[in-house]
């Protein structure tokens, strides 16, 4: 296929997401003409954290890649990123190495552009510049009105990023449970072993029936409200899968490990306060309603 026509393919696809939206058709077609396309399978690593940058940033075509941060205590998720993303735009941001490491969760084609043809627009266009500035560390809050994603575009990890899981260990009590649920004004928390492992979930609403039965000692351990082998997500689920997975499981509350096992770390706990930005409303009441309305 001639260069020519790849390149206006790439123009035709960035041209859907910001910030390319905003730069016109003569300086997104340079931009793209000194850029690559480039494949990678699954686990594989497009840059590592503390490398010098390359002379590339990239714009992921397909394929989702995670943003993983290392420290003293280990690896930490910090983003997952999708199509038209824009990944290693943090050299624009006073960083000479790559805060993160970016992993790809599946086959993934990237544009490679040239970093130095993109700064340049930084000053040309005031759209450009403050998408870059709106993704300082690994936020992705830059949206244009028209173009807040979907509860089918958005990942788990996007709606949970900002809120640690509360937990207790096994041996808690229920009263401890409860006030720590009070404290944190969480609806569940994870029942986690030493090693972080969950082996369950308890809700509020499951403390407050069972306190309610008489004779019930809130001094017993949090097993004894706590819901067994919860269902389990991976943080790249997407929020619409979960609201189902609530419904068809009868749950409100759905555990993410890092690995979307039962037996992987965990990540957080997804209940309706966590999935409800994204449909602007409370999507497991209206599925329940739906369920129960008989059809006409």
């Amino acid at each position: 296929m001639q260069t020519s026509v790849i390149a206006h393919r790439v123009t035709d696809f960035l041209k859907q997401y910001p910030p390319f939206q905003a730069i016109e058709d003569a300086d997104l077609m340079a931009l793209v003409s000194r850029g690559r396309v480039k494949f990678h399978e699954s686990d594989e690593f497009i840059f590592w954290q503390g490398a010098t940058h390359n002379p590339f940033l990239y714009v992921i075509q397909q394929g989702t890649v995670s943003l993983w941060e290392t420290t003293a205590g280990g690896e930490r998720l910090r983003d997952i990123r999708g199509a038209g993303d824009v990944i290693g735009i943090d050299r624009f941001l006073g960083n000479p190495n790559y805060l993160y490491s970016a992993k790809t969760n599946s086959d993934v084609v990237v544009y490679a552009l040239p970093s130095a043809d993109f700064e340049p627009l930084l000053e040309r266009y005031a759209v450009v510049s403050r998408y870059v500035k709106s993704h300082a560390a690994v936020t992705t809050d830059y949206h244009t009105h028209d173009q807040r994603k979907q509860a089918h575009e958005v990942f788990v990890h996007e709606s949970t990023r900002r809120r640690e899981p509360s937990t207790c260990h096994v041996d808690a009590t229920i009263r401890e449970a409860a006030r720590r649920l009070n404290a944190g004004s969480s609806q569940a928390m994870a029942v986690v072993d030493a090693q972080r492992r969950v082996v369950g979930v308890v809700t509020g609403a499951a403390i407050l029936r069972w306190i309610g039965e008489a004779g019930n000692d809130p001094d017993r351990t949090v097993t004894e409200v706590m819901i067994r082998a919860p269902y389990t997500i991976a943080p790249q689920a997407m929020v619409s899968q979960c609201v189902l997975a609530m419904v068809e499981g009868g749950t409100e509350v759905l555990v993410a490990t890092r690995d979307g096992t039962q037996n992987g770390e965990l990540h957080s706990l997804i209940t309706p306060d966590e999935v409800a930005p994204a449909f602007g409303s409370h999507p497991l009441s209206i599925l329940k309603e739906i369920a129960c309305t008989d059809t006409l």
